[in-house]
Parts: structure tokens; C-alpha cells; sequence
């Protein structure tokens, strides 16, 4: 509404109220004429049919509106039910596409692990015959030949060992239960790391600062660590089989109030800035690096599992360090 308008209305109505005031003070005399009843009543009846008009014309806008508006209800109402049908068809299809995920994702599962069992056993006959040949074959370039197709067969086996810990990770249920990480961090060197190669030469040092109690899953975690442990001695500076010195691997737990972390460090080659959200892909592989990427993989998932988070904490040439954290208790 313009100035000029709103205006114009005021002089409008300050005229009417000048009228009005003007007859109620002719009533009020006693003595008034016929002929000032007359032009009174004639101003009150002018103001009267005025009042009326406007009141017919607002009646026809507020029934144009009205009807505007009950068409707009009909269309909303048309475009809801609409609405409502292609959302329900839609769940429908989502709900089916889901099914058959499901049912392609419960069959890929089963042949990934079928495949990965049906392949171990003919690599674990390689490796016994490799090992046999080795032992009765004295010519030089058989036995460098055979020790690369041991190292293969090994590094296969490897993988499709990881493979089905990895399949089990995502099909397995958390179970929490009570231990310490002290007692964890021990087993976990003693019974699956010092039976591995890999880990010859190495010594482990062990930072646990407050022994403490968790309830978590006891085996996912010592997938976890024990991936960590894997990946750091496969990236040690120097190989298995030209170690002197013993190369060190650090494991460091630190107590938070609401969850704990530990912090896995060693000297190896260092990982580029750029690759530090990449390497806990499956199969991924940085410059210098011989590992397949299922370790740091694997050791994500499990850290998922246990809903906690891993990351890359620093990497120079000098020392490389992942951290992990984890909450001291996790309900089932």
C-alpha cells in the first residue's frame, strides 16, 4: 500500500467522523427544525449505504478468496495422496532392492570364503613340497628358485588369510568381555607375533603407564593390534633376512576419562602427506611399500567394530606412528 493511499483513506475517514460528530451535534439541540432532522438523518443514511457498499465489496473479495482457496486445498490434498502413493512404491522397490543386496552380499560373503578355504589347502601342499624340494635339491639355482616360489606361495597364502579374517570381521557379532590391556598387549606378542617370520629381529617395548581394565571384544581387538604389529615390522627399514641389530617396535596405551588409545611406532620408510587417507584402503600401496594394504584395512575394521577411530599420527623418516582410539567399555 502506497503513502499516497493510506493518505488519502485518513482524509477520508477524518471527513466521515467530521459528519458524524456534525449530526450528533444537530440532534442533540433541542430546538432543531425539521429541516436540520432532515439533512442529519440524510448524512447518516449517506454514511450508512457507504458502509454498506464497502461491506458488499470486502464480502465479494472475501468470497473470491475463500474459493481460490478451497481450490488450493483440492489440488494440495491431490498432490499429498499423490505424494503418498510414490513415496510408498518407492519404499516398496527400496525395500526389495535391499533384500536382494542382502541376499547377492550373503553369497559373495560365502564365496570369498569358500574360495579363500578351497585355495589354502593346494598352497599348503606347494608350501610342503617347496619345503621338501629344498631339502633334498642341492643345486644352487633350484634352490634360489624354489625359495622365490616359497616366498610367493607365502605371500598368497597371506593374503587370502586376511581375506577371511576380513569376512569374518564383517559377519561376526561384538562380544564384549573383561580384561586387561597389559594382558592383552603380552598375548598378543607371545602368541601371534614371534610365530610369524616377519617378526624376526624385532623387539617389541611396551608402554602401559596404568594398567587398566576394558570391556570390549577380546579377539577383535587383538586383530586389531596384532595388524598394527604386521604392518609395522613388513615396513621396517630393514629386511628379515639382513637384520644385525634389532629393530625396535614400540606400543604405547595412554588412559583417557571416557576411552583409551594406544599408539603404534616404528622406523620405517616414510608414508607421503598425500597418501594419509589412503593407506587404509584395501589393496592400496605407497611408493617403497611391499604390503598388499589389507593390514591397515583389516585393522580399520576391526576398529570400526569396536566403534573406535585410526589414524595416521605422524610419519618421518626417522619414525612412523598410528594411533588408535578406543572406548573402555562396549555395550552388546
Amino acid at each position: 500500500m502506497t503513502i499516497q493511499k493510506t493518505n488519502a483513506q485518513i482524509q477520508l475517514y477524518q471527513n466521515e467522523y467530521s459528519i458524524l460528530n456534525e449530526s450528533k451535534h444537530l440532534l442533540a439541540q433541542k430546538d432543531v427544525s425539521e429541516e436540520v432532522m432532515r439533512k442529519a438523518y440524510a448524512l447518516l443514511v449517506t454514511r450508512y449505504e457507504s458502509l454498506l457498499e464497502e461491506v458488499r465489496i470486502h464480502t465479494k473479495v472475501g468470497d473470491k478468496l475463500q474459493s481460490k482457496l478451497y481450490d488450493m486445498n483440492e489440488e494440495l490434498e491431490a498432490a499429498k495422496a499423490n505424494l503418498e502413493k510414490i513415496v510408498e512404491e518407492r519404499t516398496q522397490e527400496l525395500k526389495q532392492a535391499n533384500i536382494e543386496l542382502l541376499a547377492i552380499n550373503e553369497e559373495l560373503d560365502s564365496f570369498v570364503y569358500r574360495a579363500a578355504h578351497d585355495i589354502r589347502g593346494p598352497l599348503a601342499t606347494l608350501l610342503g613340497l617347496c619345503n621338501l624340494a629344498k631339502m633334498e635339491i642341492e643345486d644352487t639355482y633350484s634352490l634360489f628358485y624354489f625359495d622365490l616360489i616359497l616366498k610367493t606361495t607365502k605371500r598368497l597364502d597371506n593374503i587370502l588369510s586376511k581375506l577371511m579374517i576380513i569376512n569374518k570381521l564383517k559377519n561376526t557379532f561384538v562380544s564384549p568381555q573383561q580384561f586387561r590391556i597389559q594382558t592383552l598387549i603380552n598375548e598378543v606378542i607371545n602368541q601371534y607375533a614371534y610365530k610369524n617370520e616377519i617378526f624376526i629381529g624385532v623387539r617389541f617395548e611396551v608402554f602401559v603407564v596404568d594398567d587398566f581394565d576394558l570391556y570390549l571384544d577380546k579377539n577383535i581387538l587383538e586383530i586389531l593390534l596384532y595388524n598394527l604389529l604386521e604392518n609395522a615390522a613388513y615396513t621396517l627399514t630393514t629386511p628379515v633376512n639382513e637384520r644385525i641389530d634389532p629393530e625396535i617396535i614400540q606400543i604405547k596405551t595412554v588412559l583417557k576419562q571416557t576411552h583409551f588409545e594406544i599408539f603404534v611406532s616404528h622406523k620405517g620408510h616414510e608414508i607421503p602427506l598425500e597418501a594419509s587417507d589412503k593407506i587404509f584402503n584395501m589393496f592400496y600401496r605407497y611408493e617403497h611399500s611391499e604390503n598388499t594394504g589389507l593390514k591397515l584395512y583389516t585393522a580399520k575394521r576391526a576398529t570400526e567394530k569396536l566403534k573406535g577411530r585410526i589414524w595416521l599420527v605422524d610419519s618421518t623418516k626417522e619414525l612412523t606412528t598410528f594411533g588408535v582410539a578406543l572406548p573402555l567399555s562396549l555395550a552388546i
